[in-house]
């Protein structure tokens, strides 16, 4: 099936009746992630009037509308009539499907090369490396479907969100959530959620599902003391405390670490990269005065050692 598609920003339009909201495409988006007010195989060059029209109004609301659309085959009996119908999409997760031309039921659109959905889908992405080739997986994870026959002329359906584990953007409000999902708060990367949804990724490579690494309670919430970032380190009072010149740390660190003999790094170094020699020409040359011998320089460095 040829599908013409349209992008404004993180939506995707396309000319098969669904729009994608996000930013990684792929060729399943009509089996798997997809808003479809009417999916079906249309095409807008059969007629001068078919067009899809969008408008954005603020962050509050957008409308994609088809507006006199055909089915691919337009001379099929019962299908040289025009579709025109639309979604709105509402940033408070509302969904609305409006149909004002519905020429034919829907159940007898033919679905042999494009699929024919009323409703929405989501998936997340897995990747994952095997031989040195990079692999991503699309995992279908939650699919709404409405039923054809409520699919008419002038009529409109709403759909509704569930509260989800994404609504809190704290670990308390996450612990204490109304929803029928078991959600939890984790702290590596400041998300709540059940571990299942679009950005699973994220949370396996946080490694949130791993015991101790989310927050389920209250208690929890309190209790929790957020580790200390790179180049800080975890005083004996709970608090982070920047590491001074000459050492570094990595995150999560207890204690800073020294800088090998020689090198220097500044206050707040985060790893041992940051370490290096004060004149990098002088060490060099040192090195070479000790006529190339990796002992010759390792005594040298000894004997230094025992100068008062």
């Amino acid at each position: 099936a040829v599908v013409s598609t349209q992008s404004t920003g993180e939506m995707l339009l396309t000319s098969a009746g669904f729009v994608f909201v996000g930013s990684l495409t792929h060729d399943q988006l009509s089996a798997t992630q997809y808003v479809a007010p009417l999916m079906a195989q249309y095409d807008l060059s059969l007629s001068d009037d078919s067009n899809i029209f969008y408008y954005i109004e603020s962050d509050t609301r957008a409308i994609i509308q088809w507006d006199n659309v055909y089915l691919h085959r337009k001379d099929k009996q019962g299908h040289d009539q025009p579709f025109t119908f639309q979604v709105q999409l509402y940033n408070n997760g509302d969904i609305i499907f409006n149909y004002k031309k519905v020429p034919v039921p829907v159940e007898e659109i033919n679905d042999y090369n494009h699929y024919v959905k009323v409703g929405i889908s989501e998936a997340f992405y897995e990747v994952e490396t095997r031989h040195g080739v990079t692999v991503t997986y699309i995992h279908e994870y939650n699919t709404v479907e409405v039923d054809f026959e409520y699919v008419k002329a002038d009529i409109g359906i709403v759909l509704t969100p569930k509260t989800m584990c994404s609504d809190a953007h704290s670990c308390s409000a996450c612990a204490t959530l109304e929803t029928e999902f078991d959600c939890g708060w984790c702290p590596k990367i400041k998300t709540c959620s059940d571990g299942t949804y679009r950005y699973k990724q994220n949370w396996t490579d946080a490694q949130c599902d791993e015991p101790n690494n989310s927050l389920f309670t209250v208690d929890e919430c309190n209790n929790y003391i957020e580790p200390c970032t790179a180049g800080n380190y975890m005083g004996d009072d709970g608090k982070c405390y920047q590491c001074r010149g000459n050492t570094y740390s990595g995150d999560g660190a207890e204690f800073c670490i020294k800088c090998p003999y020689g090198k220097t790094s500044p206050a707040g170094s985060k790893s041992i990269d940051d370490c290096e020699y004060d004149d990098e020409d002088e060490h060099y040359s040192g090195a070479r005065q000790t006529h190339g011998t990796g002992f010759a320089l390792a005594s040298l460095v000894f004997i230094r050692s025992l100068i008062p």
